[in-house]
């Protein structure tokens, strides 16, 4: 191998590198409501958000209030922004989720229950 085919080796491979970081760079996922608003997507982000607004209130996890009740502590809430893309890593769907700020909540007065994922006994495998 001469010099030259090293450095176009090298060139090649930089170039495809330095693309890849372009994608990561122009990555216009925000971080806060703010940032969506200012994003050249709020159109697609604001959708995001009426579905799942929609979702919560549909499943009975989320309902809008005037006031709280007396003695009551409003519970904090982030929302998780992601652009989902195909394999060519193009965009074709964005999408929004509500997470409750755990360590904001208490047992048995914002939840009973604490569920986990967990594999069936019938899904394990041992090597015999």
């Amino acid at each position: 191998m001469g010099v030259g085919s090293d450095s176009d080796y090298l060139d090649k491979n930089m170039s495809a590198h330095a693309a890849h970081l372009d994608d990561v760079i122009l990555d216009d996922t925000p971080t806060c409501l703010e940032d969506a608003k200012n994003s050249l997507y709020w159109q697609q982000w604001k959708k995001a958000l009426a579905e799942e607004r929609s979702a919560l209130e549909k499943s009975g996890v989320w309902t809008p209030v005037d006031s709280l009740p007396p003695g009551a502590k409003l519970l904090r809430a982030k929302v998780v922004y992601k652009q989902k893309k195909n394999k060519d890593c193009q965009v074709y769907h964005f999408k929004c989720r509500c997470t409750a700020k755990g360590f904001s909540q208490v047992e048995l007065v914002h939840y009973y229950d604490t569920l986990a994922a967990v594999a069936a006994g019938s899904s394990r495998h041992s090597p015999m």
